[in-house]
């Protein structure tokens, strides 16, 4: 029992001293990752809305669920803040044209992050995303012909299916696909 009641004094100072976290029920529950999907098939689409405080994205990938037109088209992905944030982009811009069925789209670990169409082959499966941080509002997938400046394309191209693991960083953070 002395033995027992020593080791617990010992964990609590270390606890205490360093800063460690103490972990409830709830704590453990909002920090475990989520999986979420989405087929876009409008050419600006709301993927997901990020609600009542912020996330961690720890992997996001689309993968190609109609195939695409020829027509020289590029995609980006970005968030609209809610009120009080800021807009960001979460990727460059990637040509989109002549994707199949089955093509992945992922994101590399650069900065900012690089979207990469990768083939249906069984090479080239990983994916090389590291996490962000992204706050309340929509993410979204924004379409548009090749060198246009943003401009909206007003042709079909066909539909991805976005995959997000996330990581809620408050208990009450809500995220729905659109």
């Amino acid at each position: 029992m002395k033995k027992l009641l020593i080791i617990s004094l010992v964990l609590l100072f270390c606890a205490t001293s360093f800063g460690i976290p103490r972990s409830n029920a709830r704590d453990a529950y909002y920090r475990i990752p989520q999986y979420i999907s989405k087929v876009a098939t409008d050419l600006d689409d709301d993927l997901f809305d990020v609600a009542n405080g912020p996330i961690m994205i720890v992997d996001f990938v689309g993968v190609i669920s109609t195939a695409m037109s020829p027509a020289e088209t590029e995609l980006q992905t970005q968030l609209d803040a809610d009120t009080g944030g800021e807009d960001y982009g979460f990727s460059t811009l990637v040509d989109i044209r002549d994707l199949s069925v089955g093509n992945r789209i992922i994101f590399t670990a650069a900065n900012p992050s690089v979207l990469t169409p990768l083939s249906g082959s069984p090479t080239g499966a990983t994916s090389l995303f590291k996490s962000w941080i992204c706050q309340e509002g929509m993410i979204e997938q924004n379409v548009s012909p090749v060198g246009d400046g943003g401009a909206a394309r007003t042709t079909a191209v066909g539909a991805v299916t976005w995959f997000m693991v996330y990581i809620p960083l408050t208990a009450d953070v809500v995220v729905t696909a659109q």
